[in-house]
C-alpha cells in the first residue's frame, strides 16, 4: 500500500533510494508554439552523486523557502516525491520543482496522485496556477498533457535560461 506524507529535511536522504533509470523512444520538443515528437533512443542511468546531490539541493530550498514537499511511500520506502515552491513567478504562478517516481513503480497512478496533491496545495495559494519546467522525454509530457497542463505562452525568462531543452508548461486554475 502506497501512503503520501510531507517530507522533512532529515529524510531526504531517501531519496537516494530512487532508481530514476529510464528507456526512451521519442521526446519532444516546441516548434513554432506546437508540440512535435522525434525520435530519440536513449538509455538514462540512474542519477550518480552529482546529479542526485543537485535534486536533494533544489528540493532543501523548497523546504527552506516553507514550499511543499510529499513523499510517496510503499511501507519506509521512499518511491515518488513532488515539491511546490511558494515563491510567486511570472505570471501569478507557482513552480513544480520536482516530480520523481521510482522506475519500479512508474504507472501505478503514484505520480498522477502526487500531482493532485501538489495541485491542491496550489490552490489554496490564491495563484493562477503551477509553473512545470518539464523533461522532453515523451511519457512525461504525456503525463503532464493528460492531467491538464499545456505549453505556456507565458514562459519564465529565468527558469527557460536554467532549462532550455525543457518543455515549459502550466496547470492553469479555472
Amino acid at each position: 500500500m502506497i501512503t503520501y506524507r510531507n517530507i522533512e529535511k532529515k529524510d531526504l536522504e531517501k531519496i537516494y533510494d530512487l532508481d530514476m533509470s529510464e528507456h526512451i523512444d521519442e521526446a519532444y520538443v516546441l516548434r513554432e508554439g506546437e508540440l512535435k515528437i522525434y525520435p530519440n533512443v536513449l538509455d538514462i542511468p540512474n542519477w550518480d552523486e552529482e546529479k542526485r546531490e543537485k535534486i536533494k539541493g533544489k528540493i532543501e530550498k523548497v523546504i527552506n523557502e516553507n514550499g511543499v514537499v510529499i513523499g510517496a511511500y510503499e511501507e519506509d520506502i521512499l518511491v515518488g516525491i513532488v515539491s511546490l515552491s511558494k515563491k510567486v513567478i511570472s505570471g501569478n504562478r507557482v513552480q513544480l520543482v520536482t516530480l520523481h517516481i521510482d522506475k519500479g513503480r512508474r504507472g501505478m497512478g503514484i505520480g498522477s496522485k502526487l500531482f493532485d496533491l501538489i495541485v491542491k496545495e496550489a490552490k489554496d495559494l490564491n495563484v493562477a496556477g503551477i509553473y512545470i519546467s518539464a523533461s522532453p522525454k515523451k511519457n512525461t509530457i504525456d503525463f503532464y498533457l493528460h492531467k491538464g497542463c499545456v505549453s505556456t505562452k507565458n514562459i519564465d525568462e529565468e527558469l527557460l535560461k536554467e532549462e532550455p531543452e525543457d518543455i515549459h508548461m502550466e496547470y492553469v486554475f479555472s
